[in-house]
């Protein structure tokens, strides 16, 4: 009985990472493998929920679970320059609804979003100076109860205005973490906190993960972590910017290296969720001439240990989309490939099995 459970959860392509001692799970793994192909497992692989949504291809959008509805929140069309603020919202990853085309904040992409006490948040991101051909970054925090109403909560919140940052909810606060400031170049390694959106403490503005952006972030067993991303690029250029290591924390203030180098590629605007009791790590682009971005999933039970569940996922390459959980499945939902110079509107998902 526990074989079949074990079996019937894994997905398709799970495989023991090279170099690892036997398991369960890479039993498991095999045996999947075998079933799958005899029969369709559940949980066997990703299926395409919509091809193409209503909402426009985008990348750099901010994706929420409220109220048992996914909701989409602004984002760039391909080439970054034009930048958007409408919410859409939709019960099943399939048919999407306006829920308002112009939102109050200003057109943006690589914000933040969370869902906290019942209501979507909007935290900083990217907006474009249409006169002046330069982004402008925000630091301001709005809220809404229905993605249609919106509140200001915060005009000009502490913390300096950035993009590429991330945001969790952990032990009932809003938790920002890192980013990039405006002048570009400058990665950001500080941690605020909120219990009402308006009210912000600095948490600590030195993480020892240093100035990062285009890093993941989730709460998995009860800690906040920090996964991959940019860092400083080094005096040969790229060299040593794109990163693969994990971090976490039970505070925001004290933080563990648990792996310093990840089994995954250095990688920058991958997401991460928490899920079965493992985190799952979803594509993002690698430094490389011939590579890019990527559409390979890693899962790790403790952030130290990976294995490649799917080196190819059915979905096509891409960076900067969003993953949440929901309906007891992964979704991955737009990105953008920037050296084919396409965003995308398509609705991935992983199924439980349950």
């Amino acid at each position: 009985m526990k074989l079949r459970l074990c079996c019937e959860w894994l997905p398709a392509g799970f495989h023991r990472e090279p170099g690892a001692g036997p398991s369960v799970w890479s039993v498991c793994g095999a045996l999947l493998l075998a079933v799958a192909a005899c029969r369709g497992a559940p949980g066997a692989g990703w299926s395409e929920v919509t091809h193409q949504a209503t909402w426009v291809a985008r990348d750099g959008h901010a994706c929420a679970v409220l109220q048992g509805r996914l909701w989409i929140l602004g984002g760039c069309e391909a080439g970054g320059q034009t930048h958007r603020n409408d919410v859409w919202f939709s019960p099943d990853g399939a048919d999407w609804s306006p829920a308002v085309a112009t939102a109050p904040w200003q057109a943006r992409c690589h914000h933040a979003s969370v869902a906290f006490k019942d209501r979507i948040w909007v935290l900083g991101g990217l907006s474009y100076h249409e006169l002046a051909k330069r982004n402008v970054y925000l630091n301001d925090v709005w809220s809404s109860s229905n993605g249609v109403a919106w509140t200001k909560t915060k005009a000009v919140a502490p913390w300096p205005g950035r993009g590429h940052h991330t945001a969790v909810v952990f032990h009932d606060r809003i938790w920002l973490i890192g980013g990039e400031d405006s002048s570009g170049e400058n990665k950001l390694s500080d941690v605020w906190s909120s219990s009402d959106g308006e009210q912000w403490v600095l948490v600590t503005d030195a993480a020892p993960w240093g100035g990062r952006s285009y890093h993941a972030s989730t709460v998995h067993r009860d800690r906040i972590w920090v996964v991959g991303g940019a860092g400083f690029a080094s005096k040969d250029g790229m060299v040593g910017r794109f990163r693969n290591d994990v971090w976490s924390s039970s505070d925001g203030v004290n933080w563990t290296p648990v792996a310093t180098t990840a089994g995954w590629t250095p990688r920058m605007g991958a997401t991460a969720v928490s899920w079965g009791g493992q985190i799952w790590l979803l594509g993002g682009s690698v430094l490389s001439a011939s590579s890019g971005p990527q559409n390979d999933v890693w899962s790790s039970s403790d952030g130290s240990t990976w294995t490649e569940v799917f080196p190819a996922a059915r979905w096509p390459r891409r960076a900067e989309h969003t993953s949440v959980t929901f309906a007891d499945s992964i979704w991955l939902l737009g990105g953008g490939n920037f050296r084919a110079r396409v965003s995308y509107n398509d609705v991935w998902r992983l199924r439980t099995g349950q």
